[in-house]
């Protein structure tokens, strides 16, 4: 009896190398992709390997003796499985130690069949178990062997029949021949399922020549297992080497190679995955990227699983793979995920396959959730501007510049129309179209150009719906009409906005013009004078058939009348009130003087926070439906006030500037920034001393972060804090942010 061998990977790929197992040709077809949809490019007849399981640590790798099983009936539950893999273990294992059976030689409860049973349930894990094949078949009578039925087994020795069969690769004895991975000059004898017909004692064998033979059932040799793989368990096969992803991220999608691929591993699907992408169709040019959010990723909220992915497959028309790649290792079961389409993808029609994929090693079978299907649409020709009108001469001196396009465009790209005067001196830039025809032709509005002038019209920067840029400026001229009795409007406005067109206007008798009045930043429109007298704060005003001259003025007004724009804090002021952090009192006031009380401050800092959170009042002194009750409870829980005794808050208090500073230097720790004293010490200001032990890290931080600054001699820190101080410090704070 020969010693038992060590089953190894590394000497399994060496044999590779120097083993021919069969006497048939082993070449496969040049030119199969190395990432393939189900098992269409795995050949049979021993033409190609899977790896599938694993044998003491170790994966299997089984020859493919057929592409439509073995001839029997096969079923996974009560599901026929059709044009199953019927796979053979390359190497033989347990070497020398299988019994057919110690007193009988029919393959039914027998040790030989034991031992495929305890294989299947020991080597291979759910996901592959439920990828593997009930197999029925009646053998029919072979030489001296006798039927050697299957009813129902997931893993069986081969019969006499089927180690005769040529297609199956056995073609000669030299096509038998096994050796285990430990040896690979010594074949090994291998056990048959095919009872010997005329004793009982006796079943097959295939000894070390290859040759079909008998022995008795109680000597020990090999096994050497098959079964047959349900097909529609494999959602792609991957050439060994071959699955070949670029960078985890948005660009790792990779062109498949183009190969002579024999073995292979499998990507199974896991039902229990309930991966899903929202959107059914995306567009883009190639190098272009897309956003699509999914769901039902593997993750641990916040943490990423071992080898777990969220993949993609771009596949063509005829159900090629082109590219794979890795795009995310995700987090959290739900999110967004972007996607760079690859610069050399040619403009067309394609599906993007998006899966859950628990990817493992080289060797090893992978599992994946049903693809999600996008249609995608990649199209890399460049947009061009096909018509524009006006064009020639006579051209209205106010109208619509219409232009077309070659294809749909994408709405949300904002191109640019100047219009120029001929000469090139710039006139303006025309804002303000809209889109018709399936997004293929834009209308903008124009107004205010002079008689008999000729104009040339300049298109840039749009792109069409997958985002691809038109081609470089086109442009295009026309000459306005000559000079009929005309009137003018004279415009103006006042500091704190503008109006356009600004300055004085030429329009026909009986003609129209629109004025658009727009405030500055922090002012607002009073009211606009049309000849005089007020029409109200309108942000656009038209005059129509007009027959005589006139003027309009548009007047504006501070947000806050009583925040003059020169005043120091102005600034500060409109910032946070136009963040939503601190509104006025009403009436147009701010109240820059006004002070600040605990429980405006704590509802300041809220507001910076972004929290929508609901939280528990812990105070006593904070009224239940206050304006500041939960702010306050969000204070207390996050560390940033800690009230001013047993159960206090005091939220009507005056807030000193020593407090100002705590509640600060706790904000920011609460935000995770650098609170260091960098240095700093509070030696130059004459009340130092007086400064609360409690707040003496905080205000020497704050005024260390330059946040807080006196006088530049007081700090004043019983001092209380005025709403244009706490706006003006509440900016400096967000930028040490």
């Amino acid at each position: 009896m020969k010693t038992k061998r060590v089953f190894s990977l590394f000497l399994c790929i060496c044999m590779m190398l120097t083993i021919l197992p069969f006497t048939k040709a082993t070449a496969s077809v040049a030119g199969k992709p190395a990432i393939t949809l189900g098992t269409g490019a795995i050949s049979g007849g021993g033409a190609s390997w899977v790896y599938f399981g694993d044998y003491k640590g170790s994966p299997v790798k089984w020859r493919v003796l057929s592409t439509n099983g073995n001839g029997g009936y096969c079923s996974v539950g009560a599901k026929p499985v059709i044009n199953p893999l019927f796979l053979l273990s390359e190497y033989t294992l347990d070497y020398d130690l299988v019994q057919f059976d110690p007193g009988k030689n029919t393959w039914k409860d027998s040790a030989a069949q034991i031992w495929c049973n305890n294989f299947y349930n020991n080597n291979f894990d759910f996901i592959e178990k439920n990828a593997i094949a009930s197999t029925t078949k009646p053998d029919g009578k072979y030489s001296n062997y006798d039927s050697s039925s299957l009813s129902g087994d997931r893993l069986f020795f081969l019969s006499g029949e089927e180690a005769a069969n040529s297609s199956y690769g056995f073609s000669s004895d030299g096509g038998r021949i096994a050796y285990s991975a430990a040896s690979t000059s010594t074949a090994d004898v291998w056990w048959l399922r095919s009872p010997y017909v005329l004793t009982s004692e006796d079943a097959g064998i295939v000894n070390a020549a290859g040759r079909q033979n008998i022995d008795k059932v109680y000597n020990t040799w090999s096994a050497r297992p098959a079964f047959n793989l349900s097909s529609s368990a494999v959602l792609f096969s991957s050439a060994i080497g071959g699955k070949a992803s670029g960078t985890v991220g948005t660009s790792a999608l990779t062109k498949v190679a183009a190969a002579s691929p024999t073995e292979w591993k499998l990507t199974l699907l896991d039902s229990s995955r309930n991966f899903d992408i929202y959107e059914s169709k995306a567009s883009a040019a190639a190098g272009g990227t897309i956003t699509l959010n999914y769901s039902g990723a593997t993750a641990y909220n916040g943490s990423a699983a071992a080898n777990e992915y969220i993949s993609a497959m771009i596949v063509d028309s005829n159900n090629t793979v082109l590219y794979y790649g890795r795009l995310k290792q995700p987090t959290y079961s739900a999110g967004t995920l972007d996607i760079t389409i690859p610069y050399d993808l040619k403009s067309g029609s394609y599906t993007l396959k998006l899966f859950s994929e628990q990817c493992n090693a080289n060797y090893e079978t992978d599992r994946a959730s049903a693809f999600a299907d996008v249609a995608l649409n990649v199209d890399s020709t460049i947009p061009t501007v096909t018509a524009v009108s006006p064009s020639g001469t006579g051209a209205a001196i106010s109208g619509n510049v219409v232009i077309g396009f070659s294809e749909a465009m994408n709405t949300n790209v904002a191109g640019t129309i100047y219009l120029y005067i001929d000469g090139g001196y710039y006139s303006s830039v025309l804002t303000g179209g809209s889109w018709s025809n399936g997004n293929t032709v834009y209308t903008v509005p124009y107004s205010g150009l002079s008689y008999n002038t000729k104009y040339t019209i300049l298109i840039s920067g749009f792109a069409d719906a997958t985002g691809y840029p038109m081609a470089p400026d086109s442009s295009r001229s026309f000459t306005t009409r000559p000079n009929a009795t005309a009137v003018t409007i004279v415009s103006s406005a006042d500091t704190g906005g503008s109006i356009s067109p600004s300055g004085k206007v030429s329009i026909p008798q009986g003609g129209s013009q629109t004025y658009v009045i727009a405030p500055y930043s922090g002012y607002r429109i009073e009211k606009v004078l049309v000849d005089g007298v007020s029409v109200g704060a309108v942000s656009s005003y038209t005059f129509s058939n007009v027959t005589s001259s006139h003027t309009i003025k548009a007047v504006f007004q501070s947000i806050f009348s009583d925040v003059d724009s020169s005043s120091w804090y102005f600034n500060s002021i409109l910032d946070i009130y136009e963040r939503g952090l601190m509104i006025g009192i009403g009436s147009g006031f701010f109240a820059p003087n006004g002070q600040v009380t605990r429980g405006m401050m704590v509802t300041i800092l809220f507001n910076l926070s972004g929290d929508n959170g609901i939280y528990t009042n812990i105070y006593a002194d904070v009224r239940h439906g206050s304006w500041y009750e939960n702010q306050a409870a969000w204070a207390s829980s996050k560390g940033v006030v800690s009230g001013v005794g047993p159960n206090c808050f005091a939220p009507d208090n005056n807030l000193t500037r020593e407090q100002l500073a705590v509640m600060l230097y706790n904000y920011a720790k609460y935000e995770g920034y650098d609170v260091k004293a960098n240095g700093s010490d509070l030696s130059g200001y004459k009340d130092a001393d007086s400064i609360s032990a409690w707040a003496k890290d905080a205000m020497v931080w704050a005024v260390g972060s330059g946040i807080i600054t006196g006088d530049g001699t007081n700090l004043y820190p019983q001092g209380t804090a005025t709403r244009a101080q706490v706006a003006a410090i509440i900016d400096r704070f967000e930028d040490i942010g």
